[in-house]
């Protein structure tokens, strides 16, 4: 998503969203089909990559399905259903810390792998793609609640009243946590900041 662009048009969702809780089931669908991609992309790097992404998606959006007649519009139709995603993935790793130790994969495939290479200069093709995998690394190391504002604020690019309303904290707390979470991703890669 680039800077600045939304991720749908809010009147459009508004639409949808009346729809939906009228029982317009393809109403909903659309708002699937508009925010799957989002939503799978934000659990995957809440999760480190779990292989769960799909049951995951699948589960914010039966969620949302089930509580769509009561989402009143005070927020965005998309920060309420990050909201959902955001609490699922806590739930899970939750979980995943009682029950059984929780992985990171190095080997899980990931945005970096889609990384474009120069194949004139595969020195800089290598040191590039090691260094987005120390950052992808780094963020996978830091707190969940650190890794949450990393990832809305700096991959998403949602605005920190957007991330106010999904974390349901105030501003000031998310202009917090996102300092320190950058303090704390600086320190992991200052052997890469020269």
């Amino acid at each position: 998503m680039v800077r600045g662009e939304k991720l749908g048009s809010v009147d459009s969702d508004k639409v949808l969203v009346e729809r939906c809780q009228r029982g317009d089931v393809a109403a909903f669908e659309m708002l699937v089909l508009k925010y799957q991609q989002n939503i799978f992309h934000l659990i995957y790097h809440l999760t480190n990559g779990s292989e769960q992404v799909e049951d995951l998606a699948q589960d914010v959006f039966l969620k949302a399905f089930k509580a769509i007649k009561g989402f009143r519009g005070e927020s965005c139709f998309y920060t309420w259903l990050y909201r959902i995603a955001v609490n699922t993935c806590r739930n899970f790793i939750k979980f995943q810390r009682k029950h059984q130790s929780y992985d990171t994969a190095d080997d899980t495939p990931t945005e970096l792998d889609d990384i474009r290479f120069h194949p004139q200069d595969p020195v800089h093709n290598l040191e590039t793609k090691e260094l987005f995998c120390e950052i992808d690394r780094a963020i996978s190391s830091l707190s969940p609640e650190y890794r949450t504002v990393i990832i809305l604020r700096d991959v998403k690019e949602l605005s920190y009243d957007e991330i106010s309303q999904v974390l349901g904290c105030p501003i000031g707390t998310v202009r917090s946590r996102l300092f320190r979470a950058r303090a704390d991703l600086k320190n992991k890669l200052k052997a890469y900041l020269v």
